[in-house]
């Protein structure tokens, strides 16, 4: 449970185009049993996690963007 709390606080302060956001965290009805929740993200066509796993080829140009935005979102987030 900690690490969640923590995933949903530094979200909720990260503000960055390359950093999916946080808008909204569900509360659930009772906060001393509960065993989920929800966090609602902002809307993205897709994710790293299935481009990863599709069988697609990427030209040189693909790959060297979806490079850069990540090292630009992990920039912000060590910054």
């Amino acid at each position: 449970a900690k690490r969640i709390l923590r995933e949903i606080s530094i979200l909720s302060n990260l503000d960055h185009e390359h950093i999916v956001r946080l808008h909204d965290v569900v509360v659930p009805h009772d906060l001393v049993k509960f065993n989920e929740i929800y966090m609602v993200l902002e809307m993205c066509d897709s994710d790293l996690k299935k481009l990863c796993r599709a069988d697609v080829n990427l030209s040189n140009l693909h790959v060297t963007s979806l490079l850069y935005n990540l090292m630009v979102g992990l920039n912000y987030l060590h910054s």
